[in-house]
């Protein structure tokens, strides 16, 4: 019996996730599309293919990539796609990918979808797409990778119609509660560094144990008796200089988003914190096709309705401003006071869900409890819950610590492997995500007819409103706010609806 993993949907690119594997489609001959030319940098193209897939090995990383048929000799139909991909992933499954996660990671684009010859029916390709995807896991996880904006609608649309991940469990309900206040515009995000170690970046202890490696063992067991901060303000002072310059150039080599960062940029939270210092959410957010790139602060103007990311232990482009020894903890209300009440102000007025935080950052702490005691003493008879956080493995003390003011939810209690709980992690922000996604920009797009049948009047009708109403902007055009809606479900001028890149 197949042991199956789980198949991920995911807005972005396909150079923008760190995998263990990806699938690039082609055609029998094995030429590509010149959209994949930044994708398979120092690939060797295979010469031919057999049973529609051939295997190639990427020069720089040794990451494998599997060379896709989506025809069978002149064949693009959906039927010869889905049989090439079902044969294609028997043998990535029976490949014994090396990887750093519980499960491979395999990531595969929209097949067929933009230059493919399913572009016109791009909503029959997604759903039996999919399908043979979650068939094909068999030992692995897939990460369904889709840049249009429209297409990842359309395939979290097939999910939740599809029932596979509703469940009447504790987690399934908060889920829920967190999808609806993302819709809302009513969720915030403070990202820790539990986040990038998927992308293969240092936790916080390693990242110390990393600096100190010159020393000698002696020295390393009379350091360790100390605590981080400590350890890492002996290190600042044994090199004479502040740590940020060293730690910046170790972290900014990683520029590749982990699967958790493009999950959590796809809530579309406006406001986000972060203590880590490395761009990764920043380039999973610029992964998204049409996403506008979140302002830095303290170092960008804020975009008027933009979304933001605060750094509040600094960042690598600013090393500075790094956060890491204890006198930068004691100096930071000093020299960061405002950023902290930015993140106070996120605690006050959203729900804040914490991810890969441990909540034992000093400054957190202290901002967290200050809020938490301001509404207490503001003798509001609501519950006045501060938000969420996903605890890997779950903690009694902390949950018993912040009762009643932060939500404190158990990811993978039922596992004592840390890479099990970070991919039960995944899981939790996939369903997440697929909860709180909002748009509905294929439903006005014929091309996902296929998907919007039982409404075909609805939608005709709309259509028909869409094509009469006035379409050149003038100085006072009343119908901007009807053609931008329309737009936002998909609609497109018949003079415009040319393939979106993929």
């Amino acid at each position: 019996m197949a042991d199956l993993g789980h198949l991920f949907v995911v807005r972005g690119k396909l150079e923008s996730v760190y995998c263990d594997a990806l699938i690039v489609p082609t055609d029998s001959s094995a030429q590509l599309e010149r959209t994949w030319d930044g994708v398979l940098s120092g690939v060797r193209r295979p010469k031919r293919l057999e049973n529609g897939f051939a295997r190639a090995l990427r020069d720089d990383s040794g990451v494998p990539v599997w060379y896709l048929d989506v025809t069978e000799r002149g064949d693009v139909s959906i039927d010869a796609l889905v049989k090439h991909l079902s044969s294609v992933l028997e043998d990535v499954a029976a490949a014994n990918l090396e990887t750093t996660r519980a499960r491979p990671l395999v990531a595969v684009p929209a097949l067929g979808l933009a230059g493919g010859g399913h572009h016109g029916s791009a909503g029959a390709a997604i759903g039996r797409v999919m399908e043979a995807l979650q068939a094909g896991a068999d030992g692995i996880d897939i990460a369904f990778v889709l840049f249009s904006e429209s297409d990842y609608a359309a395939a979290q649309w097939v999910r939740r119609q599809s029932g596979a991940c509703d469940t009447d469990d504790a987690l399934h309900k908060t889920q829920s509660r967190l999808a609806d206040l993302a819709r809302k515009g009513g969720l915030s995000l403070l990202i820790g560094a539990g986040v990038s170690i998927g992308a293969g970046l240092p936790s916080w202890t390693d990242l110390i144990e990393d600096l100190r490696s010159y020393l000698t063992q002696s020295q390393k067991d009379a350091l360790g008796k100390l605590s981080v901060l400590d350890q890492a303000e002996y290190l600042a002072a044994v090199k004479g200089t502040k740590l940020g310059s060293v730690v910046a150039n170790k972290i900014k080599v990683v520029q590749r988003p982990a699967l958790g960062h493009l999950l959590l940029a796809s809530l579309g939270c406006r406001a986000v914190a972060t203590t880590n210092y490395d761009t990764l959410y920043e380039n999973a957010v610029a992964a998204q096709a049409g996403a506008p790139m979140p302002t830095l602060l303290p170092y960008d103007g804020p975009a008027p309705g933009g979304s933001w990311v605060l750094k509040l232990h600094g960042d690598v482009d600013h090393p500075e401003d790094v956060v890491l020894a204890r006198s930068e903890f004691i100096a930071y209300d000093a020299k960061n006071g405002p950023a902290g009440a930015i993140f106070q102000s996120m605690l006050l007025t959203t729900h804040l869900l914490a991810v890969g935080v441990s909540f034992r950052d000093d400054n957190i702490l202290r901002l967290t409890h200050e809020v938490a005691g301001f509404v207490e003493a503001g003798g509001s008879s609501q519950k006045n819950e501060l938000g969420t956080v996903l605890a890997l493995g779950g903690d009694e003390l902390q949950a018993a610590i912040w009762g009643g003011r932060l939500h404190w939810v158990a990811i993978g209690e039922d596992s004592d492997e840390s890479l099990t709980q970070a991919r039960e992690l995944e899981i939790f922000l996939d369903h997440l995500a697929m909860h709180a996604s909002v748009s509905s920009s294929y439903l006005l797009d014929p091309r996902y007819a296929a998907l919007t049948e039982e409404d075909s009047e609805v939608i005709a009708a709309a259509r028909a409103v869409a094509d009469i109403v006035p379409k050149k902007p003038s100085a006072r055009d009343r119908w901007k706010p009807l053609r931008d809606s329309l737009a936002a479900l998909g609609y497109k001028h018949p003079a415009s609806e040319l393939p979106e890149a993929p």
